[in-house]
């Protein structure tokens, strides 16, 4: 096993994992994992990380760098997402598992996605038909993914309890925790 593990990009949460539907990171993530072309190309990724440092751009930021030969996915290929919450998960899922607009344009009071980055995503989707793509838990419903742990029904869940005892609930939340109080919270039951 210890030879035929490497890493072979690196790049941060702000870009990989963005959650607040800018499209645009997204497709920098899944350019630079299914193209094999980042911002940065490195041998190690210490490298990259500490190339990242230098530019005074911490964990979060880095941008996304290749490390070592790194050319790209192919279409018998295979990802296993091993990030578990719901939120940080969905858009690169959506990116790489989902073809109708609907999808990418899920969240209230956002921007639709722009034409030219959602062709630019098809296009790279093309590019790894065939893909088999496994994420942790079931991200978002209708997941066009294998989920290696299929979400359960909650019973009673907290807000559901206080109601039936006749109390009332206020939950309060920015907008990047608004689904932690509200569907989750209900055990997606919103």
């Amino acid at each position: 096993m210890q030879n035929s593990v490497k890493i072979s990009s690196v790049m941060g949460r702000e870009i990989a994992m963005d959650r607040d539907t800018a499209w645009d990171k997204t497709l920098l993530a899944m350019k630079a994992l299914v193209t094999g072309q980042g911002e940065f190309k490195t041998a190690t990724a210490r490298e990259a990380i500490e190339g990242s440092y230098k530019r005074n751009q911490t964990d979060e930021f880095i941008r996304p760098t290749i490390v070592g030969d790194y050319k790209g996915m192919g279409p018998k290929d295979s990802l296993v997402f091993f990030n578990f919450r719901q939120d940080r998960g969905m858009q690169l899922t959506t990116a790489f598992c989902e073809t109708d607009l609907k999808f990418f344009n899920y969240k209230k009071g956002t921007e639709p996605i722009k034409d030219i980055v959602f062709k630019t995503i098809q296009n790279l989707q093309a590019q790894v038909k065939g893909l088999i793509f496994v994420a942790m838990t079931e991200y978002y419903p209708g997941i066009h993914a294998l989920t290696a742990f299929p979400e359960k029904e909650i019973p009673d869940t907290v807000g559901e309890v206080v109601s039936k005892a006749g109390l009332n609930q206020l939950r309060l939340a920015g907008p990047e925790k608004f689904a932690h109080v509200t569907g989750w919270f209900s055990g997606r039951r919103a």
